[in-house]
């Protein structure tokens, strides 16, 4: 039996302090190893922090691909990539093609919500190629039942395992949104967008529904925090351009992290991601850890997650007006809501905890050394 503290795992992927899914996957594992029966080594994939290191990404990824290649003096017995698609996922093949030439086993854990389009969108010998090099891992991480169905299609069965992603709960003391006395006015009732700055995240129809609410009810505000997307600055113009206008009922902030962020989580009454399409996101998964109900889309996952009235709402894809009917239907009742609450916070205690989470990926990497 190979002794545990002798296995050294080396983790792959962006740095665990950036803004992002991934790098909170990255920061997650990083954490909630250091205490189990395994050396962790990173080595890090993508943008450095700001003043660090250099902006050339050619450099950059010559300088990250050598790093990556010394940690195997170290001895590496097996190696995990956190991924996503498009031209990042044929920048991790050479960390792929460098482990199997080097005899280690690696797993991919496939992040993001566009695998599929991806996939369909590359040619033939393109299609041929993502499922070489996938298939050329131990093991395939994906976030859902969902994305296992498509995979099923890329990967042989065997080398494919459902592990979500993990949060901690919070302990939180929710206030009515009410008063207590006898007129029973509304105090403000905040929802909390939080995510990149796009036109994928639902954010245009958002911006609608905020317009068409504002101009019956002044106490419903939407708090938007997130980080911009290159190719979609004239979005995030507009959504600071409508929070700074007079009676506003949009507040606008960037790259919300820590404390900030909490906070925003802290005062907020429901949670809201009308996004085309995900994997599981890990903002819905904090939503839940806070006790707030959710309205989202019935997309990647996250159905696996969210019940239809028992936990949060669904609406179409593309449909303001379903968003605004969905806010005002948990708005005038309160009574779901706090049902919401208790559900949410049983749900994350129940499945999605970070020991539970990670006693399944340990189980992995116990199969496969």
């Amino acid at each position: 039996m190979i002794n545990k503290k002798l296995n050294k795992i080396l983790l792959v992927g962006p740095h665990p302090k950036r803004i992002g899914g991934v790098s909170k996957a990255v920061n997650n594992h990083l954490n909630n190893f250091s205490t189990r029966n395994f050396e962790i080594q990173y080595s890090q994939t993508g943008r450095n922090l700001e003043g660090k290191g250099t902006n050339n990404r050619f450099v950059r990824n010559v300088v990250q691909v050598k790093n990556f290649l010394l940690k195997f003096r170290t001895g590496i017995h097996l190696v995990h990539l956190h991924i996503t698609s498009f031209s990042s996922f044929w920048r991790f093949c050479i960390f792929i093609f460098i482990s199997k030439i080097h005899n280690v086993k690696s797993i991919v854990h496939v992040h993001g919500g566009s695998f599929d389009k991806f996939f369909f969108k590359s040619g033939k010998i393109g299609k041929y190629l993502i499922k070489e090099f996938l298939n050329a891992n131990a093991k395939v991480i994906v976030l859902s039942e969902y994305w296992k169905s498509f995979f099923l299609r890329l990967v042989e069965a065997p080398k494919l395992a459902v592990v979500p992603n993990s949060v901690s709960i919070k302990k939180v003391v929710k206030n009515d949104f009410y008063n207590t006395d006898d007129t029973k006015a509304k105090l403000d009732f905040n929802i909390f967008f939080l995510g990149a700055l796009s036109k994928q995240k639902g954010l245009e129809e958002l911006i609608i529904a905020s317009k068409k609410i504002n101009q019956v009810n002044d106490k419903i505000i939407f708090n938007i925090a997130g980080f911009v997307v290159d190719k979609e600055i004239s979005l995030f113009k507009k959504i600071y351009n409508l929070s700074q206008k007079k009676n506003s009922n949009i507040n606008f902030q960037l790259n919300v992290v820590g404390d900030k962020k909490e906070e925003l989580f802290y005062k907020s009454d429901l949670f809201i991601l009308p996004s085309y399409s995900e994997g599981l996101p890990f903002v819905i998964l904090e939503a839940l850890s806070y006790g707030l109900p959710v309205i989202t889309t019935a997309v990647g996952g996250i159905p696996e997650v969210i019940v239809e009235g028992k936990n949060g709402l669904f609406v179409e894809i593309g449909s303001a007006d379903d968003l605004v009917d969905k806010i005002f239907q948990l708005y005038h009742n309160p009574e779901i809501i706090k049902k919401m609450e208790i559900e949410n916070f049983n749900k994350i205690k129940e499945m999605y905890e970070h020991e539970i989470i990670f006693d399944k990926i340990q189980k992995i990497y116990e199969d496969l050394l």
